[in-house]
């Protein structure tokens, strides 16, 4: 999926729908998109979560958030939930964990 920045800075941001990246949710009215999208190679860097067809703005993060959430560290400040960005072998991991407790 791809939408331009809610910042307005025009950039367009790629979002793949998986099990391991983001899921869209759609009610009937109104799209919501999750995790949060952090655009850190953007000069604007900007951060946010689409919810109920609205940019609902993040917290800034800083440099070493960000690299942590690339290692997957699980120390971006996000918590365990953020797989974007993380080694392949630790979102296969998490997607087999996720289809075993099901």
């Amino acid at each position: 999926m791809v939408h331009l920045c809610c910042c307005g800075c025009g950039n367009k941001v790629v979002t793949p729908l998986s099990p391991i990246d983001w899921s869209l949710t759609f009610d009937g009215d109104s799209i919501s998109l999750s995790p949060s999208i952090g655009n850190w190679s953007y000069p604007c860097r900007s951060h946010y979560w689409i919810r109920d067809n609205t940019a609902q703005w993040a917290e800034r993060w800083t440099p070493r958030q960000i690299e942590a959430a690339r290692a997957g560290t699980g120390q971006s400040g996000q918590g365990q939930s953020e797989s974007r960005g993380r080694p392949l072998a630790a979102r296969f991991r998490q997607l087999v964990q996720r289809w075993l407790r099901q």
